[in-house]
């Protein structure tokens, strides 16, 4: 009988793709699975090295630093919060509020950091360089083709160094900091381009509230003159007038700027309730509105231009490895890219000898033993799929008492019966927590100690120790890998294992016997409440929904952050030791009459960068900003408006707004989802093709898999590596790869139909995160070079061969769907 993947073969074995194929490949293939692929053709200008000698190519491993430079360039922004402020003498200001007395000089350690990421810059100058050391080659390939982003790095890089050796550099060194982490992340470029193609659609709207907030100030001058009081507090003059009114707009002085008229006249109520009505309910929803659909439009646009540069640049790396043109490619050819990856790209995370069998036969997703041009460009889509051998989740009790695990007892561990009765239990002890807090609960004062005594005590003992036999049975009944699996049970595992630490510490003879650290240990348990809100499925749909939304807001987090970072550096530098409270201080002396002395407001400055960000915070809320914004203005002057003016219009209106946007656009995306496959009625478990799939896992046999035979053996685990994606979507992507899709030019409208009947097709355009599994120094086996004849195969059987390689597997397709490659985070 032939060997798995030798079995008729279609064709002649196609030639092996030379070591410079495999590594352009390979490099095509890590762009791919970037979150921002570029285009192919800047792939191989920027990335892919003139010439291939051994010393270039051993420096295409250091030049792999992605993880390493973001975790550096993080280091670098957060050295802000840590360093001692421009303006502070060498000793302490006991008249600084909130002053911290924890502060680094990081001069050193920045020195490092950025000596570190020039050394890397070079290095990867070097590798990119026409023969000799060209550093012009990293900006500049050829006509048209310049890299501003490079260049950008690089500046930045050098003035970041100036800044770090110039004795008052450090005033300027935040503001670079901020460029350079842009700069060094695509995925933030990205999400700025998003937010500054919002600005021309908001900047026409704010321009309509400025005209009607100058219109209703014209208004107020002539109706609240300075003879009346209204007109002496808020609209004195035109000036005045409109600032009361943009604070009206943020609702931080309403009613208060009513009062004093409305007492005497009700009907002057019509002109502030009509401009609220006008500039707050009207115009502020609409510009909500004009991020939300520009927001949408421009995330669509981006999309689909993402999805166009990933698959060409997938079918770019098909047809370097397709040196013979033949429309097909080998497992010696995937197993030598494999190899390739692991040597040079170790982010994409190591591929062993079995996966590399595995993953070769999802791609072959028609069994015909070769990988065409459609079924390649699922090569990222399957990268994201973890494999483990199901003899892994088998735990030691089941391999060393199979009849004991076996038995009724385990088995009713390993049932849902054991969780109701756990749930009762939870129900009791919360019951008994109540109780025993009934006198906190009620505010009586409580001495500070008491020792283990009386029922109630004893029964929380027995609680312990029942959760801790339950940790352990289930263990024992389901094995530690697979109990891990479990979010719930690693939740569980905490809680049981903080609160029984709590216990034994109290019970041993150490002198610590505070009831305080009782009491926090049976709160610690009231948490395992917790599990019966997720066993309702409207709560779990909303923890499902939050799951899924968390990644894609932490991307316009990013926005929120380099906002509030931006913001806190001109803070700084206005107002950085303005705030004191020195009675000697001419700054202490401008604050008294104001609100914010009056309110004690001084612990809200910019003396630093952590005062600066909760100080922002508390801007963002816009609650009480005014007071904040008086006392600024008081200890500089009245031109600081405009700071507090332009975060508003930045941080509130439209970063603010962006953040409200995704987190809308995500839940109602993934509320329809739902709706739709409620309506539908499918379960989340099927067993096709040999293959069970349940939630985010598929057990398989992997002798053949997709109609490939492959030369591992035994039952295996499948289980996609994606982070946000809830767990129907990746069942039915599971489904997708583990399903037989035919041969040909069928193959791809076979998976479509298969996409269709499970889930929406919307559901599978989602971006898969690569995990990372620990490096190792296994590496692949060395491929044969030798090329298998047709010998031994009948007419009958050669016209079939021919007819088979005539219906599709080997022709070219121009297209694939790559919908669902996986980002990995680069820098």
């Amino acid at each position: 009988m032939p060997p798995p993947h030798e079995k008729t073969p279609l064709i002649p074995s196609p030639s092996l793709p030379p070591a410079h194929s495999l590594s352009a490949s390979s490099l095509h293939i890590l762009e791919a699975l970037s979150p921002s692929p570029s285009p192919p053709s800047h792939v191989t200008s920027f990335i892919l090295p003139s010439s291939t000698s051994p010393v270039k190519l051993k420096l295409a491993g250091l030049c792999d630093y992605a993880s390493q430079r973001r975790r550096l360039i993080i280091l670098l922004i957060m050295i802000t919060f840590i360093e001692k402020p421009y303006y502070v003498d060498d000793y302490v200001n006991e008249f600084y509020p909130s002053y911290s007395d924890i502060w680094f000089d990081c001069t050193i350690f920045e020195a490092f950091i950025l000596c570190f990421l020039t050394f890397e810059f070079f290095v990867r100058s070097f590798y990119l360089s026409r023969g000799t050391f060209d550093l012009t080659s990293t900006f500049w390939k050829g006509p048209g083709c310049f890299n501003l982003v490079h260049f950008s790095y690089f500046s930045n890089l050098a003035v970041l160094l100036g800044c770090n050796y110039w004795e008052s550099g450090g005033r300027f060194s935040p503001f670079f900091r901020l460029t350079f982490f842009i700069i060094s992340s695509r995925s933030s470029l990205r999400s700025f381009r998003k937010v500054v193609k919002l600005f021309p659609e908001i900047l026409r709207i704010l321009l309509l509230q400025a005209i009607i907030i100058c219109l209703y100030a014209w208004f107020a001058c002539v109706i609240f003159s300075n003879k009346t009081v209204e007109g002496r507090e808020n609209f004195e003059d035109f000036k005045s007038s409109v600032w009361s009114l943009w604070i009206l707009v943020t609702t931080a002085n309403y009613p208060d700027i009513q009062n004093a008229t409305y007492d005497d006249n009700r009907l002057s109520c019509v002109y502030f309730i009509s401009f609220l009505v006008i500039c707050y309910f009207f115009m502020t929803n609409l510009l909500l509105g004009a991020v939300y659909n520009n927001y949408q439009s421009e995330s669509e646009r981006e999309e689909k231009e993402i999805e166009e540069r990933r698959e060409a640049n997938l079918i770019e790396s098909f047809n370097l490895l397709d040196v013979d043109n033949q429309g097909v490619i080998d497992l010696k050819t995937v197993e030598m890219l494999f190899t390739t990856l692991n040597t040079q790209h170790s982010s994409v995370g190591y591929i062993s000898p079995e996966r590399a069998e595995l993953l070769f036969a999802l791609l072959d997703g028609n069994g015909d033993h070769v990988v065409d041009e459609e079924e390649y460009v699922e090569f990222c889509k399957v990268l994201s799929i973890e494999f483990m051998d199901l003899e892994s989740f088998r735990g030691w009790l089941e391999i060393l008492y199979p009849s004991l695990w076996g038995g009724q007892f385990f088995t009713f561990v390993r049932s849902t019966g054991f969780e109701y009765l756990v749930d009762v239990l939870l129900v009791a002890n919360s019951v008994l927590i109540g109780y025993q807090s009934r006198h906190e609960l009620a505010g009586d004062e409580l001495s500070g100690k008491a020792h283990f005594s009386g029922l109630a005590n004893n029964l929380e003992l027995i609680f312990t120790f029942v959760y801790f036999c339950e940790v352990l049975l289930k263990v024992l009944g389901f094995g530690w890998t697979q109990y891990w699996e479990s979010n719930r049970n690693r939740f569980d595992f905490i809680i049981t294992t903080a609160t029984v630490g709590m216990n034994v510490m109290i019970m041993l003879p150490n002198g610590v016997d505070d009831r305080r650290w009782l009491r926090f240990a049976s709160l610690l348990r009231l948490l395992r409440l917790l599990r019966l809100v997720t066993a309702s499925s409207q709560f779990r749909m909303i923890g499902e929904a939050v799951n899924e939304i968390l990644p894609v807001v932490g991307k316009v987090g990013r926005v929120l952050f380099c906002t509030f970072y931006f913001f806190s550096c001109i803070g700084v530098e206005l107002f950085g030791g303005k705030i004191t409270t020195d009675p000697n201080s001419p700054n202490y002396e401008a604050l008294k009459g104001t609100d914010y002395f009056l309110n004690d407001y001084f612990p809200n400055n910019f003396n630093d960068f952590p005062s600066s960000f909760v100080t922002l915070f508390e801007l963002m809320v816009v609650n009480n900003w005014i007071v904040i914004c008086d006392g600024m203005t008081a200890v500089t002057s009245e031109y600081a408006r405009l700071y507090f003016v332009a975060f508003h219009v930045v941080g509130v209106c439209v970063v603010n707004n962006l953040v409200v946007s995704v987190i809308l656009d995500c839940f109602m995306t993934e509320f329809e989802h739902r709706r739709e496959r409620k309506s539908m009625g499918r379960s989340s478990v099927t067993d096709k093709e040999g293959v069970r799939i349940e939630e985010n896992t598929a057990v398989f046999d992997a002798t053949s898999i997709t109609g490939t035979n492959t030369k591992v053996t035994g039952k295996w685990v499948a289980r996609v590596s994606g982070r946000g994606i809830g767990g129907r979507r990746k069942s039915s992507f599971l489904r997708t790869v583990f399903t037989h899709r035919g041969s040909g030019s069928s193959s791809k409208n076979a998976m479509i139909n298969i996409l269709e009947e499970e889930e929406d097709v919307e559901d599978v355009k989602e971006e898969f995160d690569t995990e990372r599994p620990p490096s190792s120094s296994f590496q692949l086996r060395s491929p044969s070079n030798s090329i298998e004849e047709l010998e031994g195969m009948s007419l009958e059987q050669l016209a079939r061969t021919a007819d088979a390689g005539d219906t599709g597997s080997n022709s070219r397709s121009t297209s694939g769907d790559g919908s669902l490659c996986g980002p990995v985070e680069e820098t």
